[in-house]
């Protein structure tokens, strides 16, 4: 620091010096001017002495490329108005009519010329590669390219789109004048091209030995360079086709998916280590792009077919519901068959049976239409009691209903019915017919419920909480798996509850809550 206060020093004491004179004696001396322009200098080579052995000047101060590309323009006219400026000065010498004439015309062709200039874009790009080569260490803001191709490709909401902004943002990258997309169909070994931006053909088929080369070496194909004029020669047809110029691989680890064949640049510049850097990032995060596009129509795709599986599941498990209150009645015709009563029931419990089939075939006519609850405010236990009438069918199955209080509430009646079969029907299976059956609706904390009871064989605590209401688990020989998993869901769509309580050996409880809400 010594040598930075001795150079400040002496600058500050002789300016004290030099004034000081100039106000004692009321004049400035001229011959002390050597004097003075000699003490600055030994005080500027004393800080510079000072700032280079502290390392203070080992600063790197860089231009921004945007700041200076969006500049250009006023750079020009800068130095047109300038040139006008001097022409002007230097045409007073010929005359004021000969220079005012000459200047004008000037200035009128300086016009033209400036505005052909700003907006040539070949022009315009090879001022940019000047730049890069002859201004900044590095030739792309790296930085920036990947933001601006990143943010290109994730806002793009459909694999079209997404195809047209990776075409597209390999072309603006280089400058190219076109570019083509080819890509690897699933399950087939031939490239297509599916995208195509401006003058590149996408009718003719890439040679094998191109396609062998690209995977093999997983190198960008630059026709321009000596190392690949083997290939270049074998793949002529192509290239001269597509007027290729660059072709960059699309590599998921050391499978081929596509390729990128690109023309020359505007600026007609040679490439680099840099443009084959630059293409080969892009490459990688255009390829994972495209991979995460098709993993994610393949998902959307399994996801359609595992909700055509749980439909036809559940469309199953309906029917076989169905089936079984058929099979009630002909049980109990064997013992009743004679009686009127009986028979007017069974034929009613047919007709309803055979309605409820004809509304399932309708659902799967209406497919892929989501169905949403057709809620209907109503007296929960009336309904209960109709519907177990039906099943009970005046026989000696053991089922019996009781209502504590009424109960009023909005419910589908449709997906309510097939929850109501369904717990009574297992309940009946698991007395084997033998034992006893109780539904009974109340009310209980704010919420209405219905609870369907059997002395059955029940259920162990493990199998309730890992499997009941999971999809296909059952402990029933013929039984599909998804009875409660579906009651479970029509449930939580009312916005209700469905609990267990059971004992092995003892019995089990269903109980189904609903909200009791105002009509």
């Amino acid at each position: 620091m010594k040598y930075t206060i001795f150079g400040a020093g002496a600058g500050v004491a002789l300016n004290i010096f030099y004034y000081s004179h100039a106000l004692l004696y009321r004049s400035i001396n001229m011959y002390l001017l050597p004097v003075r322009t000699g003490i600055i200098l030994i005080s500027i080579l004393l800080i510079g002495v000072s700032l280079h052995r502290h390392k203070a000047m080992d600063i790197e101060l860089a231009v921004s490329r945007k700041m200076l590309y969006k500049s250009l323009s006023l750079i020009i006219v800068g130095i047109y108005l300038l040139g006008l400026g001097l022409l002007g000065q230097g045409m007073q010498y010929l005359g004021p009519e000969v220079g005012k004439n000459i200047t004008t015309f000037l200035g009128f062709a300086g016009a033209i010329l400036v505005l052909i200039v700003i907006f040539s874009e070949r022009l315009r790009r090879k001022t940019v590669v000047f730049l890069n080569k002859n201004f900044f260490k590095q030739k792309y803001d790296y930085r920036e390219q990947w933001l601006q191709f990143t943010q290109r490709i994730s806002l793009k909401h459909s694999f079209d789109e997404l195809l047209d902004a990776i075409a597209a943002g390999f072309k603006e990258a280089i400058e190219a004048r076109g570019v083509a997309l080819w890509l690897k169909e699933k399950g087939d070994e031939e490239y297509q091209s599916v995208r195509v931006v401006n003058q590149v053909n996408p009718d003719i088929k890439p040679d094998k030995e191109l396609v062998d080369f690209l995977k093999e070496t997983k190198w960008i194909l630059d026709v321009r360079d000596p190392k690949c004029k083997d290939i270049v020669s074998v793949a002529k047809g192509f290239i001269n086709e597509t007027r290729a110029s660059l072709i960059v691989p699309l590599l998921n680890i050391d499978d081929l998916m596509g390729f990128l064949v690109l023309e020359d640049g505007l600026a007609d510049a040679d490439y680099n280590f840099e443009d084959y850097d630059l293409l080969k990032n892009l490459s990688k995060q255009a390829m994972l792009a495209i991979l995460n596009a098709r993993l994610s129509a393949e998902l959307m795709e399994a996801k359609e077919i595992e909700a055509m599986g749980k439909l036809s599941s559940f469309m199953l498990h309906d029917l076989k519901n169905a089936t079984s209150m058929l099979s009630l009645i002909v049980q109990n015709a064997e013992e009743h068959i004679d009686n009127p009563e009986f028979q007017r029931d069974a034929i009613k419990a047919i007709s309803n049976t055979s309605e409820k089939m004809k509304a399932m075939i309708g659902k799967l006519k209406a497919l892929p239409r989501k169905s949403s609850l057709q809620l209907e405010y109503s007296d929960l236990g009336y309904y209960i009691k109709q519907l177990i009438s039906q099943l009970n069918l005046n026989g000696n199955s053991g089922l019996s209903f009781r209502e504590l209080e009424p109960v009023a509430t909005r419910f589908d009646k449709e997906e309510i019915t097939k929850v109501i079969v369904n717990l009574i029907i297992n309940a009946l299976e698991s007395t084997e017919g033998q034992g006893k059956v109780e539904v009974v609706i109340g009310t209980e904390h704010n919420m209405g419920f219905v609870r369907v009871s059997d002395n059955g064989c029940g259920m162990s605590r493990e199998f309730i909480e890992k499997r009941l209401f999971m999809p296909f688990q059952t402990t029933k020989k013929k039984g599909l798996g998804i009875g409660l998993y579906q009651c479970k869901m029509i449930v939580e769509a009312h916005s209700g509850k469905l609990k267990v309580v059971s004992r092995e050996g003892i019995g089990s409880d269903f109980i189904l809550y609903l909200p009791l809400n105002q009509g």
